[in-house]
């Protein structure tokens, strides 16, 4: 019954059938920006022809509505949101063969592609939306370098891509390296960069640092003991940093440099003077340059050392009786040390200690 309402709808018609109608002027042809066909899928607002083999009436120009739709004569409203060409003429041909025509043949093609948009927020320096160029592609890393980079307070390992009702995390500094797979853009794509949980977080450094006070902490998240000192312009000459302290959430913990020892937002760090800091020995007698000895900030200095930092013996010191004298519990005890032997490897060498006094002997013979 359909097949035969759309043969009364022919005769109707007729008289405005293609061949009776006149041609439109070529310069009232809209603007062409057609896809290639082949991968294109069909998105809001592209502008559509559909073309019937022998029913010219049926031939229509049509623009897809912002949920994807288009209406046809006779069959009316049709999805085609997301719809390759291939995809979206068979479920057509399928409609018009149901009810409205014989073994339908049809075409449809893109008379002008809708911009592909992909909006770019968050924590960037030019948040915006972005046109994707027909034919033409846009990655990742390239729009978020188009709105003006990472801002400050972004999270670089958090980058969020929006896409389906799904969402893709990616890590900044990875999507940046050589060799990475550029993640390729589609219509719609929503990309948002969160801000760092770090955001706006300081550690501060006090006691014998260069630079003391609060600094920044990053916002990847990662802060090591060793470079907080280092970008803090160093200890001072008199600075201890074998005793560190790190206090974090009213407990204290020892601080070492050298292994990478990781910090916390809120690390309140303490580099302390030095307990020998001003501290000397003193060395008599029968070396190169007798007298004070300023004494290591270490704390750590043995005889034989103290001797060459003195000059070292003179030709007639008399090595096998070297005399330590130091006080303890008031009292000054006396040490005589064999610094042959140690030189020889059969005795230890002696660690001293601040306010030592050293006498080397001097041969009788």
């Amino acid at each position: 019954m359909n097949k035969l309402i759309h043969c009364l709808f022919l005769l109707l018609v007729w008289p405005l059938t293609a061949q009776d109608t006149p041609p439109v002027a070529a310069q009232d042809a809209p603007p062409v920006a057609v896809p290639d066909t082949s991968l294109y899928r069909l998105k809001s607002n592209d502008q559509v022809r559909l073309t019937v083999f022998r029913e010219p009436d049926l031939d229509a120009t049509e623009q897809l509505t912002a949920a994807g739709e288009v209406s046809f004569p006779l069959i009316g409203s049709v999805r085609l949101l997301g719809l390759t060409i291939a995809e979206a003429e068979a479920l057509v041909t399928a409609k018009y063969d149901a009810d409205y025509l014989v073994s339908p043949s049809l075409s449809i093609n893109v008379l002008n592609a809708a911009d592909e948009i992909v909006s770019v927020l968050g924590a960037v320096n030019n948040p915006r939306k972005q046109n994707i160029a027909v034919n033409d592609t846009l990655d990742l890393v390239t729009a978020i370098d188009s709105s003006g980079g990472l801002a400050a307070h972004a999270d670089p390992r958090r980058i969020e891509l929006k896409r389906d009702g799904q969402t893709m995390t990616f890590d900044w500094e990875a999507l940046r390296a050589p060799g990475a797979t550029q993640v390729v853009l589609k219509h719609g794509d929503h990309i948002n960069i969160p801000a760092s949980p770090f955001a706006n977080k300081t550690v501060t450094i006090l006691g014998q640092i260069t630079d003391p006070g609060v600094a920044r902490f990053p916002v990847s998240g990662k802060l090591s003991l060793d470079v907080l000192v280092a970008e803090r312009g160093g200890p001072t000459e008199v600075a201890d940093v074998e005793r560190i302290t790190i206090e974090r959430g009213g407990k204290v913990y020892s601080g070492t440099l050298g292994k990478q020892q990781g910090l916390l937002p809120g690390d309140l760090v303490t580099i302390p003077v030095s307990r020998f800091a001003g501290k000397s020995i003193t060395i008599n007698g029968s070396v190169g340059r007798p007298g004070n000895i300023a004494f290591p900030l270490s704390g750590r200095l043995k005889l034989l050392d103290a001797i060459n930092r003195a000059g070292g013996f003179t030709r007639l010191a008399r090595k096998s009786k070297v005399t330590i004298f130091r006080s303890l519990g008031g009292e000054e005890k006396r040490y005589d040390v064999d610094c042959d032997d140690i030189a020889n490897g059969k005795a230890p060498d002696v660690p001293l200690q601040p306010g030592d006094r050293i006498n080397v002997n001097e041969r009788i013979f």
